[in-house]
């Protein structure tokens, strides 16, 4: 048997007109009313009618339950003993004016005639009381200017949910949503234009509701004062600090000492101040949207505190003494003065005069007409417009003794050598030593030699005072030195000298010339080098003798160079022959040990080279043009010998260039810029070599680099080729440093380089690098699998393409042939075989 259950909502009007709503429950199905599961919202005063429809067995009862409850009968409640409420029919339930006491579960039963039992129909109708969406609850917290403010308006307790809930300020629309509880309107970057008051309205089927709210928009403090940072006053004043903070809301001042909390208020008024009320002054302006300092210094002028001595930078002489101090504390008041005070440590009295005032950015004073050798006390004090200072501590120094009356007598000279002398003298003879002086603690032998125009002295040695000789070492030979002796004591000063003698030194063969060398050389001339004997032997060296000669046989013979020159031209010589050269050097005790040398004349057949040329310099390159001048009796060379070498003495290297011809231009590429090379080349007929030529070159400054690629567009997979060049076109030099958009570097250093081309380098630029010069390329464009096909994708396509077109041709041609026929047929061969 089918039971469905009618809802039929009946509002009563004024008028006393109803309008029903009927509402049907199919095969136990409950129906889902206004979002409420099983039920619907009911207006209170409302008319409401459940109707129970049945065709087979007669109406039995109605039930209820308090809404969501769960459980069977027992928890149920016959509706019929409450007729006083409840209009009860056999099929009807009549609520004649709804209200919250009637928000239930309902529920009607009927009897089946065949067992007599009673069944429920399975399912609850819900019957809720509309609430209109008041109170609403509107959230504007108050926010930091400049920050994000969030404004959230609700209606928790309304029922159903709002048609439409709105934010506005003023007349001003700002946020709507249908069908919500919650509606929130985000303001970014608050302005203090955005405080005020904003309101919120709500409607539903049972009425409408608002209210307002105020955001107040709070700012950080601003805090400023009429006073200096810094506030200098005397001790016993007073001083008004005051500080003024601004804000939302109002800000709080407070006064830090030195970081530590001291009192609160805008105005700090410091009286009677002392030393320990210099310190620095803070001043806190704080609220609820954050704090904002300001520092004020103060310094309470003190007298100054007491010098220190500073007996390291104190000199003194046997009648003066130079006192030096350092003045650390001023009181914060400039130093006016300082007064010196001093007394020889046994007397008692103090001396000070005007005279020993010095300036006050003085810290040192002399004080002369002192005794010598005698102790003094010292002590210093400053002032300034608050007083003086404490005095110093006293410092005890003592002036130098006189120099000794007498010094040594009867200087000779020994044996004299080479490079030493032998020196004797008697003791200086002293009876008593005077309270002005000190004894004698040392000689001093001082020698001095002529060197042009200019006496020089040479050296000083001391010896013991019962020493009475003393050998010099080290002398030059051949050098005349005039010597003297003095006695010394403690003091800075020496004796008067004893009397003055001269030596000269013996003097030498000397050394051997160093460094001999083969410059170059032809088929008929060799050209050597050499430099002077690092000992002359204390004589000028008057000559140079090279002796020649073919190894092994022929002629030896020797030319005189003259003492300036360090080089030598051999000329007359035979091609292809190895001679020894042997040079001398010679002074007036004659001829110095040899230096030796090999070298090889050059083939009869040589090419002379004229001058080279550079034709065209870049930052890392340089082009070099020449040409060839092969004399009567040479031919053409068959290549030329490039050698390079920079003026830091690293870089450096050598280029063969296998080609011929009377005019030859080369480059030399992969240079450092801004470097000046040598470059030195040689002409060669297969084994021989011809006259040289040598160029100076200087590179020029790089200025920038620029990246130059195959293309900027490229598929994904294939070769990226770039090329560093520099500002004139040149290569970049090495190493180079490669990287995508300033990233890690790459492993490659050349100027030209190959890149197996990805997917991430899309949108990226390749740079190149030399010390701090940097080239960027254009930014590239990869075609990957998702965004472009390559090249042999694309090939890929087309020839299946290709097949797909022959398939459906072959396909049509075989239709056609079966549809006349022929499709299947067999054919028989002659001797009966189907084919």
């Amino acid at each position: 048997m089918s039971l469905a259950v009618v809802l039929v909502l009946a509002t009563m009007l004024i008028s006393s007109h109803a309008a029903d709503l009927t509402l049907f429950r199919r095969n136990h199905q409950p129906p889902t009313f206004d979002a409420y599961p099983f039920g619907e919202t009911i207006v209170a005063g409302t008319r409401v009618t459940l109707i129970c429809n049945t065709t087979r067995t007669p109406f039995i009862a109605w039930f209820y339950r308090p809404v969501g409850q769960t459980g069977s009968t027992g928890q149920n409640v016959v509706l019929s003993v409450l007729k006083n409420n409840f209009t009860v029919e056999p099929q009807k339930l009549i609520i004649p004016s709804f209200a919250k006491l009637y928000e239930f579960d309902y529920e009607c039963s009927y009897q089946d005639p065949d067992n007599l039992n009673i069944a429920r129909n399975g399912g609850f109708f819900t019957l809720y009381l509309a609430v209109a969406p008041e109170p609403i609850v509107f959230d504007t917290p108050n926010v930091n200017q400049s920050s994000t403010a969030t404004l959230t308006c609700s209606t928790p307790a309304a029922r159903p949910k709002p048609d439409y809930i709105e934010i506005h300020r003023a007349s001003t629309l700002l946020a709507r949503a249908q069908n919500v509880s919650t509606i929130t309107h985000r303001i970014s970057n608050v302005k203090l234009s955005d405080a005020g008051t904003y309101s919120c309205s709500a409607e539903n089927k049972a009425g409408k509701g608002s209210g307002s709210s105020v955001l107040v928009v709070q700012t950080i403090p601003k805090v400023s004062s009429p006073n200096a940072t810094q506030v200098t006053t005397p001790q016993g004043s007073s001083a008004a600090l005051l500080c003024e903070a601004t804000g939302i809301p109002d800000p709080v001042v407070q006064w830090l000492k030195d970081g530590v909390a001291f009192r609160q208020g805008s105005l700090l008024q410091l009286v009677d101040l002392k030393e320990v009320d210099t310190a620095k002054y803070t001043c806190v302006g704080r609220n609820d949207a954050g704090q904002k300092t300001l520092e004020i210094n103060v310094f309470v002028q003190i007298p100054p505190g007491a010098p220190s001595v500073d007996e390291a930078s104190t000199t003194k002489t046997n009648v003066t003494i130079t006192l030096s101090w350092k003045q650390e504390l001023d009181g914060y008041s400039p130093i006016v003065a300082y007064e010196v005070q001093y007394k020889a440590s046994t007397d008692s009295t103090w001396m000070t005069s005007l005279n020993f005032t010095a300036k006050h950015t003085d810290t040192s004073f002399t004080v002369s007409g002192l005794d010598p050798y005698v102790n003094y006390d010292f002590r210093v004090s400053a002032m300034n417009a608050l007083g003086a200072s404490p005095h110093s501590n006293v410092s005890t120094i003592r002036t130098h003794p006189n120099a000794p009356r007498v010094g040594p007598t009867n200087l000779s000279n020994g044996t004299v050598g080479l490079q030493t002398a032998v020196v004797n003298w008697d003791l200086a003879v002293v009876q008593v030593v005077p309270p002005n002086e000190a004894s004698i603690l040392y000689y001093e032998v001082a020698y001095t030699f002529t060197s042009g125009q200019d006496v020089v002295e040479s050296s000083k040695s001391t010896v013991s005072n019962t020493t009475k000789s003393l050998t010099l070492t080290q002398l030059a030979k051949g050098t005349t030195y005039e010597v003297a002796v003095y006695a010394r004591n403690s003091g800075p000063y020496r004796s008067p000298p004893s009397n003055k003698i001269v030596i000269v030194t013996e003097t030498s063969l000397p050394d051997a010339p160093t460094q001999l060398t083969v410059v170059s050389s032809t088929a008929t001339t060799v050209n050597v080098s050499w430099m002077a004997p690092l000992d002359a032997g204390g004589l000028p060296i008057l000559r140079y003798e090279v002796r020649y000669s073919v190894m092994g046989a022929g002629e030896v013979i020797t030319e005189v160079v003259e003492s300036s020159r360090l080089s030598y031209s051999i000329r007359g010589l035979g091609p292809a022959r190895q001679y020894q050269i042997t040079v001398w050097a010679v002074n007036a005790k004659g001829r110095s040990e040899s230096v030796t040398a090999i070298a090889r004349t050059q083939s009869s057949i040589v090419v002379y080279l004229k001058p080279v040329q550079p034709s065209d310099v870049t930052e890392t390159s340089v082009t070099l043009t020449w040409d060839v001048d092969s004399g009567e009796m040479g031919r053409e060379p068959t290549g030329y010998e490039i050698y390079f070498m920079a003026d830091d003495g690293v870089s450096e290297g050598t280029v063969y260039v296998e080609r011929g011809g009377p005019s030859v231009e080369y480059t030399l590429p992969r240079l450092k810029p801004e470097t000046t090379y040598t470059v030195t080349v040689t002409p060669l007929e297969n084994d021989n070599r011809g006259t040289t030529s040598q160029v100076r070159v200087t590179t020029k400054r790089l200025d920038s680099l620029s990246v130059e690629l195959s293309s900027t567009t490229i598929d994904e997979g294939d070769v990226l080729q770039a090329t560093c060049r520099t500002g004139l076109g040149a290569l970049s030099p090495d190493p180079t440093v490669w990287s995508f958009d300033g990233d890690t570097p790459l492993s490659l250093t050349t100027a030209s380089i190959s890149v197996n081309v990805a997917d991430a380098m899309n949108g990226q630029t390749l740079s190149c690098s030399f010390g701090s010069i940097t080239g960027r390329s254009q930014v590239l464009t990869i075609s990957s699998g998702g965004g472009g096909l390559s090249g042999g994708a694309i090939a890929g396509i087309v020839i299946g393409i290709l097949l797909l077109i022959a398939i459906v041709i072959l396909v049509v041609v075989c239709q056609m042939n079966r549809d006349s026929g022929h499709y299947g047929a067999k054919k028989a061969s002659p001797d009966n075989r189907v084919v």
